[in-house]
């Protein structure tokens, strides 16, 4: 007798219910399942890309009624090589270990990109990203995230080099946030509150262009994302430069064992900014944060206006990140974008998030 092979969109409804309570605790059995569907109910429903009168972007699996494998889209809109069209990131994507090799995995994609015709992922296990590259041909192409770090003083090398020798764990320093601060001729560095700042930074993103692609920014995107989420407090800073040019730089605090981190997740600038603005603009924030005590700075990106702005150092590196893919429906008519041209940075796919 033939299974029964049915893909399921579930209904907004459906993220109330002990069913997908139980889900979610098997799929994350050491985490805290109210606070996981809380972040649920932020990263779908609260989504401003998700249409209103459209269910939740999860899609599961059920074979001869029983459940075989969920995939859940956190819905983004992309501009892919001059064109917009909605997307979004693929995310607890899994298949039962008793419905693997039947297809099943390749049938919620199928169903996902009915909804969302682009669809990308990062940091994708090897099983993965096998089954996205080899055998969906879903484009890689090299990318990945750049991870870069810094240490802020030199008076930390020796505390630093007796951590990665095992020799002492250390202390996270102490830190005092700062409002303001003002340099010479001009300079400040503020915090602000708001993206109002940013519409015509917005304004000015070249959609049209062939030679740039990513997520595309808007006011209830940036809004959503760094000033309504569940768990983490980012800061947005505003760093004002001589030339009466402004970038905003999107970050959060972050503690380990051993340091107090500043962690770049977003950098919001005009379409023209100059090199040498982008580079005075990440210095202002580095003296700054050095200034609030923060002993390391750190961020993820593919952007090249922001890396080569990044001034190497003895005390600083850079290492390759996560795997980036993305995919389209019909991948004969998926354009294979250069790294370099795509404008990736660890706010747009969440990732900061997992360790909340």
């Amino acid at each position: 007798m033939d299974e029964k092979i049915e893909i399921r969109r579930l209904e907004r409804s459906d993220l109330n219910t002990s069913a997908y309570k139980q889900m979610i605790q098997s799929l994350f059995v050491f985490g805290d399942v109210d606070k996981r569907l809380r972040y649920a109910q932020w990263i779908f429903l609260e989504n401003p890309a998700l249409k209103q009168d459209e269910g939740l972007p999860i899609y599961m699996c059920l074979v001869d009624g029983k459940e075989a494998g969920q995939l859940a889209i956190i819905p983004v809109e992309i501009v892919l090589s001059g064109e917009r069209i909605r997307g979004g990131w693929c995310v607890d994507f899994f298949v039962s270990p008793n419905y693997q090799r039947r297809g099943i995995g390749k049938k919620l994609l199928d169903a996902a990109f009915k909804d969302f015709p682009v669809q990308m992922t990062l940091g994708q296990t090897d099983v993965s990203f096998e089954l996205f590259r080899s055998k969906l041909n879903w484009v890689y192409n090299n990318n990945r995230l750049t991870t870069y770090k810094s240490l802020l003083k030199k008076s930390l090398i020796i505390k630093y080099l007796l951590t990665k020798l095992g020799l002492s764990k250390g202390t996270p320093g102490k830190v005092d946030k700062l409002d303001r601060l003002d340099f010479n001729s001009g300079v400040s560095y503020e915090t602000v509150h708001s993206f109002q700042d940013c519409q015509n930074i917005l304004r000015g993103q070249d959609i049209n262009s062939k030679s740039v692609s990513g997520i595309l920014r808007t006011i209830p995107f940036l809004e959503w994302r760094y000033f309504k989420h569940p768990y983490i407090n980012y800061t947005v800073s505003k760093i004002s430069l001589a030339d009466k040019s402004c970038i905003h730089i999107v970050w959060r605090v972050k503690q380990n064992e051993c340091w107090s981190l500043a962690v770049i997740v977003d950098i919001l600038y005009p379409a023209r900014v100059s090199a040498e603005s982008m580079k005075s603009s990440l210095e202002i924030f580095k003296r700054t944060i050095t200034k609030m005590g923060f002993e390391m700075f750190e961020c993820q990106t593919t952007d090249t206006m922001v890396l080569q702005g990044l001034c190497d150092s003895f005390v600083s590196r850079r290492e390759n990140g996560q795997r980036f893919l993305y995919g389209m429906h019909s991948m004969d008519a998926c354009p294979v974008i250069e790294n370099e041209k795509w404008k990736l940075y660890a706010g747009d796919c969440d990732v900061e998030t997992l360790d909340f």
